[in-house]
């Protein structure tokens, strides 16, 4: 098995990527894999899936797949039309996921492609071995309608990842206090750009403390519904002190009962040593649920404010 420390530079753009993809599915998740092609992502292939060639023209993907172009539309679409196009187009992305090891998917629930395509695209990974980590939003409770449609589809994909980290407009004033509304949706794109980045570039690229792409896979595997934690910390101060706090903004309506792992990834821009990670890590364990299997990285991001970010995903909760 080759590790990554082993690797020269150079020949780390075309290993990761073979086992590493991200794919948005549908108007939502397509615009997140715009978001993260324009920040720049190392060491995985996009993939842009959707029914609207039009807005899929103008998505920057490593590739782009037009699924359903030989149905008829019906006068009112609905998921039922995003499922069929997926299904009726799967040999394409059958292909695709050759050799995947860990594909990261992304979709906006409550809509017609994201909402009908995306079980469909985490099982046609999952038939190549790939194991799935779905990312989707949910929306704002006003909109009943949609939000209803999402939470079926939610639990379609459910059915078909390895783990479903979902991530409900209603939450991000938890996250932002100040933002304005009309300002949610670009936010929530930008937020799962940057997290999804993280996520990959933990393992991509050399850091701090490295997570290896056997890690996900043995870690994620069925592993059901994920909770999202962010918290941002200032480096000065009792900053052990404040990752008390560390769970007190789930990005969906669950908590940390009942979870069984815990992959947690910090970011910071001070060059701290690796005992200092791990000191931080002990204050983090604390706030965490008694023997909780954990994994964990730290990358150093130059640009990155005089912070500490962290990202927790809680999942295996117990049924």
């Amino acid at each position: 098995m080759l590790e990554q420390e082993n690797i020269p530079e150079a020949e780390l753009y075309d290993y990761f990527p073979k086992m590493i993809k991200v794919v948005g599915c549908g108007g939502a998740g397509n615009n997140i894999i715009n978001y993260i092609n324009s920040i720049g992502l190392f060491g995985a292939d996009t993939y842009a899936v959707d029914t609207d060639k039009r807005h899929l023209d103008v998505i920057r993907a490593g590739k782009k797949f037009h699924i359903g172009s030989s149905l008829e539309a019906p006068e009112k679409r609905t998921p039922e039309f995003g499922k069929k196009a997926a299904e009726v187009s799967g040999y394409r992305l059958h292909e695709a996921f050759q050799g995947s090891k860990v594909v990261f998917l992304i979709a906006g629930m409550g809509g017609v492609t994201g909402t009908g395509s995306a079980p469909v695209v985490a099982r046609l990974a999952r038939e190549y071995g790939a194991h799935v980590i779905a990312l989707v939003t949910l929306p704002f409770k006003e909109e009943k309608e949609k939000r209803e449609l999402a939470e079926e589809g939610i639990n379609e994909v459910l059915k078909n990842a390895d783990t479903v980290v979902v991530m409900d407009y209603e939450k991000l004033p938890g996250y932002d206090p100040g933002i304005p509304k009309e300002n949610a949706y670009f936010m929530m794109d930008e937020l799962l750009a940057e997290k999804i980045r993280l996520m990959v570039e933990i393992v991509t690229k050399r850091s701090l403390s490295h997570i290896a792409i056997w890690d996900y896979k043995r870690f994620f595997e069925r592993t059901g519904l994920g909770v999202m934690f962010l918290r941002e910390y200032p480096m000065d101060g009792d900053l052990i002190g404040s990752l008390e706090t560390a769970l007190e903004f789930p990005m969906s309506e669950h908590d940390a009962s009942g979870a069984t792992k815990a992959y947690v990834v910090m970011t910071s821009t001070r060059n701290i040593s690796f005992d200092e990670s791990v000191k931080l890590m002990d204050g983090i364990k604390k706030v965490l649920p008694s023997g909780i299997d954990i994994i964990w990285g730290a990358e150093i991001k130059k640009d990155f404010e005089k912070k500490l970010g962290l990202l927790i995903i809680l999942t295996g909760f117990k049924k």
